[in-house]
C-alpha cells in the first residue's frame, strides 16, 4: 500500500490512498480512494485493473490541475490468461484494463510478450474521471516505484530488464513497440547503456509527451523524488550492489552503470562496501546531472524482483532546501560515517555492531540530512541499540512545519520508539505496548534540534515547540535543554503582534533535557504572533496562531 501522505500532507478536497492489490487465487486489482479532509470519511472508491495482477506501487497529486496520477506494474503469472486491454476511458465491468489514450497524449497499447508492463493513469478529481492510462515499458519487465508531480510535469521512478531501448519521439503517437521509451532532452544527462536491470527516471510535460527519459544503472528502483526551492531534482535509488556504482563524471557511462558526480562541496561518499548500497542523484532545471554519492543504505530482506515492494527508504525536502534521506542499514561493525550535531539525536551504533559479524535480522534504520550545499550535516543510526539487536526497517519520511516525521516497522523493544512515554507531548497519542514479533512505530524529529541550516550552524538551538498551534488561548511550550545552552537562569517569553509590539510575556526557570510549561493567551484577539524565547544573548523564535 502506498499512501503519498507519508512524504507530505496532500490534500486538496479530499484526501487520496492508493493501495496495492485485492487478491484471490494470486490474482489482484489495484485499489484507489478517496477521503473528505474534514471528517475522513469515504468518499470514493474504485478497483484499478483487470481480470489479470496489476499493483498500484505510487499515487501522485497535481493540486493546481486537480489531477490525480496512479502508477504500477502488471504482473503475467504462468498459467492464467493474459490481460485482456480495452482502449476506453469507460469503468470496466468485464475484467479488461481500461486503456485510455487521451488527447494526443503518449500512448502505449501493446503488453510485451513477457506480461510485465508497468502502467499510468490520469483521474480528474471532480468526478474523478478517467482522462489517460497507458502502459509504459519495453519488451521486458518493467515496474515504476515512485511517482511525484512538480509545476504540472509528471515524474516517473522504476526499474526496467528491457534490452531493446527505442529513443521515442514526443508529441507521442500511439504505438505498440516493445522497446523501452528513451527521451534525450537537450543538454541532459542522458544514459542508453544497461545491463540485466536498470534503474530509470522519466519526466511527461503538461500535454503528457514524453520530454526526458533516461536509465540510471543497475539498482532495484527508484524510492524517492523531491525538489528545492530552485527547481533542483533530487533522485534516491535503493539497492545498488558495490562494483556497479561509476566513477565520479557530469556525464553518462556506456557501462550502465549508476552515476556518480562530485562537484567539489557535495559530500562525496568513497568508501568501499560490500552490499547493497544507496546513491543520491541531483538534476538541475535543465536536467543536467550536477552532484550524486553512493550512501551506506541496505533495504534488509530478500528483494522479490516485481512484487510490490515496502517503501523501506525515502526521500524528503524542506522549506529552508535541507534534504534529509531515511533508509535501512545493513548491520555492520565500527561505523565511521556517522555525524554528530550538538544537541540533536545521535545513536552512533546499530544492533549488529554491539555484537560484531552480518546479520541480516540486526538491520537498523539510518538518517542521513544535508544543507542546501549538499554537505552532510548529521548522519545517525535510529533503531535498537541492545546485544541482541532487532529487525527495524524504515517505511517512510514526511515533512511537516518544523519536523520530520518516520514511520516503519520493528520486531524489538528497545528501540528509541517509546520515547513518548519519557517525553509525553500533552494531548498526544502515545501506545504504551509492545506486540511481541512486530509492530509499527511513528517517530517525529525537530528539525530545529535535529540539523541546522548553513546560514545559522553556529546558533544553538532549543527546538522550540508550541501546541496546540493554531489554539483559541491555552499553549502549552516546550524545547529541549542539552545542558550546554541555558545558565539555569530564568528564560524570558516574550509575545510581539506582526509590527513588533510585546503584547505578553512570562519567565520560566529551565530544567536539563526535555521542558514544558503553559502559557494563557486567550485575552489576545485572533492573528499571527511572534513567540522568543530568550536567555543569554541567545534566543529562538517561532509563530504562533490565535484563533
Amino acid at each position: 500500500m502506498c499512501l503519498r501522505c507519508r512524504y507530505r500532507l496532500l490534500f486538496f478536497k479530499q484526501g487520496f490512498e492508493a493501495g496495492g492489490s485485492n487478491t484471490n487465487a494470486f490474482r489482484g486489482d489495484g485499489l484507489l480512494a478517496a477521503f473528505n479532509k474534514q471528517d475522513g470519511k469515504l468518499k470514493y472508491n474504485t478497483y484499478f485493473g483487470s481480470a489479470g495482477t496489476e499493483f498500484i506501487q505510487d499515487l501522485a497529486i497535481d493540486h493546481e490541475k486537480g489531477k490525480v496520477y496512479i502508477a504500477g506494474s502488471l504482473v503475467f503469472l504462468p498459467g492464467f490468461a493474459p490481460t485482456i486491454f480495452s482502449n476506453t476511458c469507460l469503468p470496466q465491468t468485464s475484467g479488461e484494463f481500461p486503456l485510455c489514450p487521451g488527447n494526443g497524449y503518449y500512448f502505449k497499447g501493446l503488453q510485451n510478450t513477457d506480461g510485465h508492463d508497468a502502467f499510468i493513469a490520469q483521474f480528474n478529481m471532480k468526478g474523478m474521471k478517467l482522462e489517460w492510462s497507458t502502459l509504459f515499458g519495453g519488451d521486458k519487465e518493467d515496474e515504476i516505484t515512485y511517482a511525484t508531480v512538480h509545476k504540472g510535469k509528471l515524474y516517473l521512478g522504476g526499474i526496467t530488464q528491457s534490452q531493446n531501448m527505442d529513443q521515442y519521439p514526443s508529441p507521442a503517437l500511439t504505438h505498440s513497440l516493445n522497446k523501452f521509451p528513451l527521451a534525450a532532452y537537450p543538454g541532459s544527462f542522458f544514459q542508453n547503456s544497461h545491463q540485466a536491470t536498470s534503474s530509470f527516471i522519466s519526466c511527461f510535460d503538461e500535454q503528457k509527451q514524453l520530454v526526458w527519459s533516461t536509465l540510471l544503472g543497475t539498482a532495484f528502483g527508484v524510492r524517492g523524488l523531491d525538489f528545492n526551492s530552485k527547481g533542483q531534482l533530487y533522485v534516491l535509488l535503493s539497492q545498488v550492489v558495490e562494483g556497479q556504482y561509476a566513477g565520479s563524471a557530469a556525464a553518462a557511462n556506456s557501462s550502465g552503470r549508476v552515476p556518480t558526480f562530485n562537484n567539489g562541496s557535495g559530500y562525496y561518499e568513497t568508501s568501499a562496501w560490500s552490499r547493497s548500497g544507496a546513491a543520491l542523484l541531483k538534476f538541475d532545471q535543465g536536467f543536467k546531472l550536477v552532484w550524486g554519492t553512493k550512501l551506506h543504505a541496505f533495504p534488509s530482506g530478500a528483494y522479490y524482483y516485481f512484487q510490490p515492494q515496502q517503501h523501506n527508504s525515502g526521500l524528503v525536502i524542506d522549506e529552508e532546501d535541507q534534504v534529509f534521506v531515511y533508509t535501512a542499514l545493513d548491520p555492520m561493525a565500527n561505523p565511521t560515517f556517522t555525524v554528530q550535531l550538538s544537541g540533536a539525536y545521535w545513536q552512533g551504533i546499530n544492533s549488529a555492531s554491539a555484537t560484531g559479524g552480518y546479520d541480516e535480522s540486526k538491520t537498523d534504520n539510518f538518517i542521513y540530512a544535508f544543507n542546501r550545499l549538499d554537505q552532510l550535516q548529521w548522519a545517525t543510526f535510529f533503531g535498537s541499540t541492545g546485544s541482541s539487536g532487532s529487525f527495524d526497517v524504515g517505511q517512510g519520511i514526511a515533512n511537516l512545519g518544523d519536523y520530520i516525521y518516520v514511520t516503519g516497522i520493528t520486531n524489538c523493544n528497545n528501540s528509541p520508539y517509546n520515547h513518548c512515554l519519557t517525553n509525553i507531548i500533552p494531548g498526544s497519542y502515545c501506545d504504551q505496548t509492545y506486540n511481541a514479533g512486530m509492530d509499527n512505530y511513528i517517530s517525529r524529529f525537530n528539525k530545529k534540534m535535529m540539523t541546522v541550516g548553513i546560514d545559522d550552524k553556529n546558533t544553538p538551538a532549543l527546538a522550540l515547540s508550541v501546541y496546540p498551534n493554531p489554539g483559541k488561548g491555552l499553549y502549552t511550550i516546550s524545547f529541549s535543554n542539552p545542558g550546554t545552552l541555558l545558565s539555569g537562569k530564568a528564560l524570558q517569553l516574550q509575545v510581539t503582534d506582526m509590527s513588533g509590539r510585546r503584547v505578553a510575556g512570562t519567565k520560566y526557570i529551565p530544567h536539563p533535557g526535555y521542558n514544558a510549561f503553559n502559557i494563557d493567551l486567550g485575552a489576545l484577539a485572533s492573528g499571527m504572533y511572534q513567540l522568543t524565547l530568550s536567555e543569554g544573548g541567545q534566543q529562538q523564535s517561532i509563530k504562533l496562531i490565535k484563533e
